[in-house]
């Protein structure tokens, strides 16, 4: 049996401490917050909840195997959080046009190419692609399945070099209709390399990336249960200083006044940031450099409403595109990443709602800014009315209704989770071949990691994998 200090009670931190407790090691986890989940986690605000932290779950289903075991093993999903399939995923606005991106691709296909006909030939080439990654990555069920993807697996070898040398906004170019291109690329962040957008689309189409009742919240809850029930033990408001190393091997981690020994330390906080802070000597290996030369942060904006209406007739997934770009925090933003959590759901009152906002890009510098020259309020208000303006064109139920706005900023992840530049997940740019970071150090025994920044892109998925890769050397 080992003393295994684990940092960090996110999903990854979570999972590690649950799977070495597993194994019989006695398990503490230090935590430098007041709750566990890291980046993915909600909050209340005046009777509104706001879930920040999951909009699907890759692994949901039985669809996706190993994924779903995982989770499931973990006390991720269980009976009190059943999952809630949408159908539409979600409902392209711009203007007078109202386009729905189905989980069926049959139905994908129909209404594109009766929408766009011009653009057939794209639609097709773009199906087949989401065809032939599910066939890649998707759990095979009968022998006749088996037969099918033995064919379709070299054809989607194939074409993965087209796909992973373009974003997906470059992906999308394929199609000549301004409005095709938007509603595909708005499903992820246009800036990440493509292959996240069609391997979605996959996990879409077999029935998977449903949404767990309760969200992040009741995940996370079920987690610690499961963590406190193998006898994990987890301290809050514990920010590790240092990980102290002798000879080349771990010896425990220093908080403030306190000294955890320990046989073993899981690092699951942002890699890329603990690699350069926790050590007397940064950890100079060479998957380190390739780590911060590939692991670039992808941030966002993230504004919360509280409103008194249940806005009965609106899709819970909308993408907004206002007729012009909004200036915001320095930046231009083409799409509302609206999300709508109606009554029905728990999340609000009866007879009212919550929405939320996502608008991608790295603001950082722009907020850094104004922290150090004392306008921060001010712009957060800026941002939030125009906003607020903009979705009152589209969701004119809301005006006058709304009692509640909290906008968080990159330096609002950064204060919360400790990430760099206020990081939630990594960007994988186009052209990259997929980085996974070793499980252990090999210049220090004992040393061990986890995280969402540990394989591109990121996500709970990689959060969860993470975990049980780094369990496994201990």
């Amino acid at each position: 049996m080992k003393n295994i200090i684990v940092i960090g009670a996110g999903v990854a931190g979570l999972t590690a401490a649950i799977c070495c407790a597993a194994k019989g090691h006695r398990v503490c986890v230090l935590e430098q917050g007041t709750t566990a989940g890291g980046v993915s986690t909600s909050w209340e605000r005046k009777g509104f909840h706001f879930e920040g932290g999951i909009h699907w779950l890759v692994g949901s289903t039985p669809g996706m195997r190993r994924l779903h075991r995982r989770w499931k093993a973990v006390g991720a999903l269980s009976e009190n959080n059943p999952i809630v399939f949408k159908d539409p995923v979600y409902v392209y606005r711009c203007g007078d046009v109202e386009l729905n991106l189905w989980r069926d691709l049959s139905k994908v296909e129909k209404e594109m190419i009766d929408f766009a006909p011009q653009d057939s030939k794209a639609i097709r080439r773009f199906c087949r692609d989401i065809r032939l990654t599910r066939a890649f990555f998707c759990t095979v069920r009968s022998a006749s399945d088996l037969m099918r993807r033995l064919v379709q697996v070299p054809a989607f070898i194939a074409a993965l070099p087209r796909i992973i040398s373009r974003t997906s906004a470059e992906y999308s170019s394929m199609f000549s209709n301004l409005h095709l291109r938007r509603l595909t690329t708005s499903l992820i962040d246009p800036s990440q390399n493509a292959i996240s957008l069609v391997y979605t689309m996959a996990c879409y189409s077999i029935g998977d990336n449903g949404y767990p009742e309760g969200g992040s919240t009741r995940i996370v809850r079920n987690m610690l249960e499961k963590a406190l029930s193998l006898g994990v033990r987890i301290k809050y408001r514990s920010k590790v200083e240092k990980v102290c190393v002798e000879d080349g091997k771990v010896k425990g981690v220093r908080c403030g006044e306190e000294f955890y020994d320990a046989d073993d330390v899981i690092v699951a906080t942002d890699t890329a940031k603990a690699v350069s802070t926790m050590f007397d000597k940064p950890i100079a290996e060479k998957w380190v450099e390739r780590l911060k030369r590939f692991s670039e942060p992808q941030t966002c904006m993230f504004l919360s409403l509280g409103v008194e209406d249940p806005l009965e007739g609106h899709h819970s997934s909308l993408r907004i595109f206002p007729e012009e770009s909004l200036e915001l925090a320095g930046l231009k933003h083409d799409c509302l990443w609206t999300t709508i959590y109606h009554d029905k759901t728990g999340y609000a009152a009866e007879g009212s709602s919550c929405i939320t906002v996502i608008l991608f890009g790295d603001s950082y510098d722009y907020w850094k800014k104004a922290k150090e020259d004392g306008t921060y309020r001010e712009k957060k208000q800026e941002v939030t009315d125009a906003v607020i303006a903009e979705l009152e064109k589209h969701l004119p139920e809301i005006k006058g209704k709304i009692k509640v706005t909290d906008l968080a900023t990159p330096l609002t992840y950064e204060r919360y989770s400790l990430t760099h530049r206020g990081a939630w997940m990594s960007m994988w740019h186009k052209g990259e071949r997929p980085m996974s970071i070793p499980k252990t150090c090999s210049s220090i025994k004992g040393l061990h990691f986890a995280g969402f920044r540990t394989h591109l892109s990121g996500g709970l998925p990689v959060a969860l994998n993470s975990g049980f890769k780094s369990a496994s050397g201990v």
